[in-house]
């Protein structure tokens, strides 16, 4: 393998503490500051990152090591056997080839993204064939042409996707924007000619054509952790440090136990707590048995068909990675800000919210939002805000409509599902607001500052901090100069129909309506005829000025009366009465 081109990205941030925030920002807050700083790229494809304070040193990361097997400990999961062999599930997909490219990072990913989607049923085995091509060119070349795109602004533009290392992190950026999982087919990977890799247009930018996203990307607790990983998901990516001199070609077996750079990425699908250490002989055997069943991207002619096995006390061995996968059909829009990763992030002693809002485009269901944990163990609240004014000023000035807790273990990305359906209107704006804590009670937020390595675009009324944790202390990003946060909404097109109903009355008809609960749309609609009134009992007769007597009744129901009148006799004498009788006979005897 050749040497690759080396790139130095160094983030530097300047601010540090209050001093790095505008006018109009809390006196009392105070922030820790923390870069990303990334080392050279090495032969096959791996760049290795770490965390500096403002005073430049160095913060471990948690999970930045390698597991050494407790012996005497108790699994906290499920029974784990003494080995596993995904390939025998039939949840691993075929060896393939990288080449003299730096893409290691791209084909472990894609790998584990193709087992978990043949474990889930997503796709079949025969089929799961996913772009190394896609992810890295779209990853290394973030900066989107599109001025309509939210992510527009945020990223790079390398000269060479294919000669640029990445890691996790890397593929996890690009994947949590839908940057892919496109096909092989319509992206295949030329491992002989990088060149035929080039020039894929903004169009192909979003292509999700293998019917699966991603879900999830999780550093690993522990070797148990990675087990049941493994076991659930089919496989889990982690980061090495190669060299053929540490490498038993008659054995396929690989054991390091100095302190060199992580220069490689691959794909763990199997191991085994006997496998003889006596197999570790290229320079030093490991002390005890054991070791991870490993599948590399170098073709099936290197190795053991394309495998090899690494000694669980490998010492560079490290970045133990599940990525997991769900369906396209899931979900229907992804409403981010972020064009890339995050270099830079703070944190605070007491919690803090933070939020995204965003701006609904049709007629939706909220059904996920996603977040990145920095460190493990992180109690996370989720708050959904629909309704919100046209003129806010705080992404909460709106209707509460969905409160929820969960327990994140793992740090990484994660995708969170809501337990109900959150309808959307078109064009009403909505926020997700969320409050991330650590075990400790420290709170870690990544967001978005501009370094010389790579550079993002925020808006103002899109991302806002809120420290005092007060329904009027919020401030927008873009007042302290940060950019976006780190937080994304998941939405399905599409209405979600309830039936209203009207009684009739004695003077309305009644309906019945099935209608969207967002946008209003009326699907159908019944009519049904007045009803009766409800009439009381009649009134005792009144005279009225003319000497008639009568009696009223009323609606019990609306109030609607009806009057009869009985008109008086008169009273005549006898004489009155022989002469009106006579009268009548007359005209009885005059008709003939």
């Amino acid at each position: 393998m050749k040497k690759l081109i080396s790139v130095l990205m160094s983030a530097t941030v300047i601010i540090s503490g209050a001093a790095g925030i505008s006018a109009g920002a809390a006196e009392n807050e105070e922030f820790e500051i923390y870069t990303m700083t990334t080392q050279e790229t090495d032969e096959y494809g791996f760049t290795d990152y770490s965390f500096t304070d403002k005073n430049g040193y160095v913060i471990e990361e948690q999970n930045k090591e390698y597991f050494v097997p407790n012996e005497n400990a108790v699994n906290k999961f499920s029974v784990i056997p003494e080995s596993y062999d995904a390939r025998e599930n039939g949840f691993v997909t075929d060896i393939k080839y990288q080449g003299n490219s730096g893409n290691c990072w791209a084909f472990s990913t894609i790998s584990a993204l193709e087992s978990d989607s043949v474990k889930k049923g997503i796709d079949t085995l025969e089929n799961a064939d996913y772009s190394e091509a896609h992810l890295a060119w779209f990853a290394h070349r973030s900066l989107t042409e599109n001025k309509n795109d939210s992510t527009y602004g945020d990223g790079f533009n390398y000269s060479s996707p294919y000669l640029t290392g990445g890691n996790w992190l890397t593929a996890t950026s690009a994947l949590a924007r839908w940057s892919g999982v496109a096909n092989e087919n319509d992206y295949p990977f030329h491992a002989e000619d990088l060149t035929l890799m080039t020039g894929y247009s903004e169009d192909c930018r979003y292509d999700t054509s293998s019917g699966a996203v991603i879900n999830s990307a999780e550093l690993m607790l522990d070797m148990d952790d990675t087990k049941q990983w493994i076991m659930d998901h089919g496989s889990v990516t982690a980061a090495i440090y190669y060299h053929d001199n540490y490498f038993n070609n008659t054995t396929s077996a690989f054991y390091f136990n100095g302190s060199g750079n992580i220069n490689h990425q691959i794909t763990i699908v199997g191991w085994d707590d006997n496998y003889s250490s006596e197999n570790f002989s290229a320079v030093i055997n490991p002390e005890k048995n054991g070791a991870w069943l490993c599948k590399n991207s170098w073709s099936e002619n290197w190795g053991d068909n394309g495998y090899f096995w690494v000694s669980y006390y490998d010492t560079g061995i490290t970045y133990f990675a599940g990525f997991s996968a769900k369906e396209t059909n899931e979900s229907s829009n992804n409403y981010t800000y972020n064009g890339t990763g995050y270099s830079t992030y703070f944190s605070n002693s007491a919690p803090v919210q933070t939020a995204n809002v965003f701006k609904a485009k049709g007629c939706e269901k909220l059904k996920a939002v996603s977040i990145y944990t920095i460190t493990e163990a992180s109690d996370v609240t989720v708050m959904i805000y629909t309704n919100i004014k046209n003129n806010y000023f705080y992404p909460n000035q709106g209707t509460l409509a969905l409160t929820m807790k969960t327990f994140i273990p793992r740090e990484g990305y994660h995708t969170i599902e809501l337990p109900e359906e959150i309808q959307l209107a078109p064009d009403s704006i909505f926020s997700v607001v969320v409050e991330c804590v650590s075990q400790s009670g420290v709170s870690y937020i990544p967001f978005e500052y501009n370094s010389s390595s790579v550079s993002y675009s925020a808006n103002e009324g899109e991302s806002f901090v809120n420290i005092g944790r007060n329904a009027t202390t919020w401030i927008d990003n873009t007042q302290r100069g940060w950019g976006n946060l780190f937080i994304q909404a998941f939405t399905e097109d599409g209405h979600t129909y309830t039936t209203k109903t009207t009684e009739s009355t004695c003077t309305t008809a009644g309906s019945e309506k099935v209608c969207c609960t967002g946008c209003g749309k009326v699907i159908s609609e019944k009519t049904f005829a007045k009803g009766e009134h409800t009439y009381g009992e009649w009134s005792e007769y009144t005279d009225d000025s003319n000497g008639n007597k009568t009696s009223t009744k009323t609606c019990t129901e609306c109030g609607n009366t009806i009057t009869r009148t009985d008109k008086p006799g008169r009273t005549v004498n006898m004489a009155e009465f022989f002469e009106i009788i006579f009268e009548l006979i007359s005209k009885m005897f005059s008709r003939k």
